[in-house]
């Protein structure tokens, strides 16, 4: 990938991940909680044991500039499996946007769609990724 390209890219992504970390920190406490177990009709995840972080913010959506607004996931509150938002559970491609709190807290999940893993995810502070529902992650077992 020529230079250029690269630079683009990094640009575009660290622009995410500001215009992200200022929407989490602008809504704080009102966030939505996912508090309901997934019914696993379309995308979902399993927010997995090794996870560290208290708090995991989602974005969702087709592209970079087409995210939802953040969902979050907080230990002791929500399940171990939660869904996609409605908007976001059928889509063909998604972007997805992720931080966790406190920042240098390791998480860990995967992303499934309906039946499969798609991805396994591990990171600390922030991360955005696309998935298709044809990706498999095996050690992603439903």
């Amino acid at each position: 990938m020529p230079v250029i390209c690269r630079r683009i890219r990094n640009a575009l992504a660290t622009a995410l991940i500001l215009g992200f970390s200022a929407v989490v920190a602008a809504q704080g406490p009102g966030t939505p909680v996912l508090t309901a177990a997934a019914q696993k009709t379309g995308w979902w995840i399993r927010v997995n044991a090794n996870s560290q972080a208290t708090h995991v913010y989602w974005r969702f959506g087709t592209a970079v500039r087409d995210l939802s607004a953040p969902v979050s996931w907080v230990r002791g509150e929500s399940p171990e499996a939660v869904d996609v938002p409605t908007g976001q559970r059928t889509l063909d491609r998604m972007h997805v946007a992720v931080i966790g709190i406190p920042p240098k807290a390791p998480v860990s999940f995967c992303l499934f769609f309906k039946d499969h893993g798609v991805a396994l995810v591990e990171f600390t502070q922030e991360r955005t990724f696309d998935v298709t529902p044809a990706q498999s992650a095996p050690e992603c077992i439903p």
